[in-house]
C-alpha cells in the first residue's frame, strides 16, 4: 500500500489530489510537531532545539524526560553534550525528509506508468499541461481511480 493510499479513495481530479497532498507537511516538520506536542514547548523553542545553531536551546529536565519516554530512548541519549551526536534528538531532526513524500511517490508512480519525466507529470498534476489520453488512461488505471473522477473534463 501505497502512502498516499488513503487519497485515492476519495477520488479526486488529479488537480484536486495534487493539492491535498501538497499541504501536507514534511516528514521533518511532521517530527517538529511530534516534538512540539509532546514537551508543550511553543514551536519556535521546539526548532530552536533541533536546528544546527550552536544556540543550543536545552529544556528542562522533566520536558528531555517526556520525550525520550515518547521516543523510547535515554534523555542522555536523545540530549547529549554534542547536539547533533549520533542518536541525538537534533540528528534524528536532520536525518527526515525536507521534501513531502506522499506528492514525490505519486509523481513517481505516474511517471512510471506513463513512462514521462517527474517533471511532465507535475505539470499534469498542476493543469500547466492536459496528459493525452492514452495517458490519462494508463494514470487511471495505475492509480484504480476512474478517469472521469481524475479529469473531470473528459
Amino acid at each position: 500500500m501505497t502512502v498516499f493510499a488513503k487519497f485515492m479513495s476519495m477520488q479526486l481530479p488529479l488537480f484536486d489530489l495534487y493539492n491535498e497532498l501538497a499541504a501536507l507537511p514534511s516528514p521533518r516538520m511532521r517530527f517538529a510537531q511530534r516534538v512540539q506536542s509532546i514537551s508543550g514547548l511553543s514551536f519556535n523553542s521546539v526548532m530552536a532545539m533541533l536546528s544546527d545553531s550552536a544556540h543550543y536551546a536545552t529544556p528542562s529536565i522533566d520536558i528531555q524526560k517526556k520525550i525520550a519516554e515518547a521516543f523510547n530512548s535515554s534523555v542522555d541519549e536523545l540530549f547529549p553534550s554534542i547536539k547533533n551526536k549520533s542518536g541525538s534528538l537534533a540528528y534524528r531532526y536532520n536525518l527526515e525528509s525536507r521534501k513531502q513524500e506522499e506528492l514525490n511517490q505519486l509523481v513517481q508512480v505516474l511517471s512510471s506508468a506513463t513512462y514521462r519525466s517527474e517533471r511532465t507529470v507535475k505539470q499534469w498534476m498542476k493543469i500547466r499541461r492536459i496528459p493525452h489520453s492514452i495517458n490519462r488512461h494508463k494514470i487511471a488505471v495505475a492509480l484504480g481511480v476512474p478517469i472521469q473522477k481524475l479529469f473531470p473534463s473528459e
